[in-house]
């Protein structure tokens, strides 16, 4: 498949890749996993709300650069880029911990597992999701920086590069301003979070007779991601829920109203149903078959771009060591591919010989669990980047539940049942779903240091150690 290359944007960092700057120590170690673990708590009762991840580069790297002022550091923007770097990890990780974990609360399966036990695939899902983006970094920030616009993180450089000027003040207003505005919203009650067409008598109506309803989050840290978006592909994901609410609920109700569906436990006709129910139990299942089939045209479309990264992987890594890495700027310098290569199969390794231990009954159940990891991990963080990259969400949440769909008609089939067999896939699931968080997420890092010039091998090592931090911190959340 061949394969058009956009010519490059001309490329001039704030730290010039011809320079070596000193870029960890102490104080950004520090100050990284400090704010790790803060927004590790923050972000995580966040997502427990709204079902949505939120980046914390933006309130650290403004953290981060008033500190430098008030400690007067003097090597304050290459430690300013890496504190937000390190932090970044407390945010990455979520998604893995928040989307899936709370399942084994609601079905009361909690006590089933230890801590540690929860722990454990979020931590080898998001080492492999680092190692998995540092597998891709090349292409994705670098061969492909005019294709890509990485909405997320061309916003963090810019934060990062305002420093005291207009954009500094503009960012702190604005902060202020949606600290404001949530205050008024969840604290005095001033109109509803949640603005819906059901809160008057003509709505109720349209939604009885027509069975339309509208509603709109007006939370401020939504507002910001749909900002972040840009407005084209803002347009698409609303066009996305106009569709679902619009088009395929009312198409629902009128083809299959006779049907019978169970509702809190009762037999129902479809037709009697509310409209929450419609959507949770039959269109967001077309959302996700059509989140499927975007993905599996997606591989098929990469497949050229899968094909020449393997090829460059085993390239390098029979050629990995100091003469490999001598003509390369300080900038394109990453994880050794043999270190890469070693950490991919050992965390897939020690996910398998987890789960074996913990919910395997036969040697049959394990391999299957370890294939099914290993290819959906390798497969889908394809097209999460390629999200990332293009509108600066990831829908992290639709493909682990593909790969839970897949997984529980497999193990199904292995003869995997009852709680144990619902533990199981939750916690493949849980080891997937890191994975495919951090190695979208941590890909917007990495096109971070690109423009602004850090060195992105340190910003790989520091961020593994940091998403172990955040796992331990993540999981206590719940």
């Amino acid at each position: 498949m061949s394969e058009s290359h956009p010519e490059r944007r001309p490329y001039d960092p704030p730290m010039s890749p011809d320079q070596n700057y000193v870029e960890i120590n102490a104080y950004v170690v520090g100050w990284g996993l400090f704010f790790a673990a803060l927004f590790s708590l923050a972000v995580g009762y966040l997502c427990l709300k709204i079902g949505q991840t939120v980046d914390a580069f933006a309130p650290v790297s403004v953290l981060a650069m008033g500190m430098a002022v008030l400690f007067k550091r003097k090597n304050a923007f290459p430690e300013t880029v890496h504190i937000q770097a390190i932090a970044s990890a407390g945010t990455n990780i979520i998604g893995g911990v928040m989307f899936i974990l709370p399942a084994l609360f609601i079905l009361q399966l909690d006590s089933q597992l230890t801590y540690t036990e929860m722990v454990i695939p979020i931590v080898l899902g998001g080492v492999l999701g680092v190692l998995l983006a540092t597998t891709f970094r090349r292409y994705f920030c670098e061969e492909m920086d005019a294709a890509y616009p990485f909405p997320s993180g061309r916003a963090a450089a810019e934060v990062l590069t305002c420093n005291e000027g207009s954009k500094a003040h503009v960012m702190v207003f604005s902060g202020l301003l949606a600290m404001a505005y949530d205050f008024v919203l969840n604290t005095l009650g001033w109109w509803q979070e949640v603005l819906s067409t059901l809160t008057f008598s003509w709505g109720q109506a349209a939604a009885a007779k027509y069975k339309l309803a509208f509603s709109l989050d007006n939370d401020a840290a939504l507002l910001g991601i749909g900002y972040f978006t840009g407005l084209r592909y803002a347009a698409i994901i609303a066009a996305g829920s106009f569709f679902s609410w619009f088009v395929c609920i009312p198409v629902v109700y009128y083809l299959g109203g006779e049907h019978v569906m169970t509702l809190h436990g009762q037999a129902v006709l479809l037709a009697d149903a509310p409209i929450d129910a419609v959507f949770s139990q039959y269109v967001r299942h077309i959302g996700i078959g059509m989140l499927a089939m975007a993905g599996i045209i997606g591989l098929v479309s990469m497949a050229g771009v899968v094909g020449r990264v393997i090829r460059r992987a085993a390239s390098d890594l029979f050629t990995s060591g100091p003469a490999s890495s001598a003509g390369l700027l300080r900038t394109q310098q990453d994880l050794p591919m043999s270190q890469i290569v070693t950490g991919t199969l050992a965390m897939c390794a020690l996910f398998t010989l987890f789960f074996h231990v913990t919910c395997s009954q036969n040697i049959t159940q394990t391999l299957l669990a370890g294939a099914i990891i290993l290819i959906f991990s390798f497969l889908l963080s394809v097209v999460g980047i390629s999200s990332i990259a293009f509108t600066g969400n990831e829908p992290v949440s639709g493909m682990t539940i593909f790969m839970i769909i897949v997984s529980a008609v497999f193990m199904g089939n292995a003869g995997m049942s009852g709680s144990s067999g619902i533990i199981a896939i939750l916690l493949m699931a849980a080891f997937l779903c890191s994975t495919l968080a951090v190695a979208g997420n941590f890909m917007s890092e990495l096109k971070v240091a690109y423009l602004t010039g850090a060195t992105p091998k340190k910003m790989q090592q520091w961020q593994i150690l940091s998403i172990i931090v955040s796992s331990f911190i993540s999981v206590g959340v719940i």
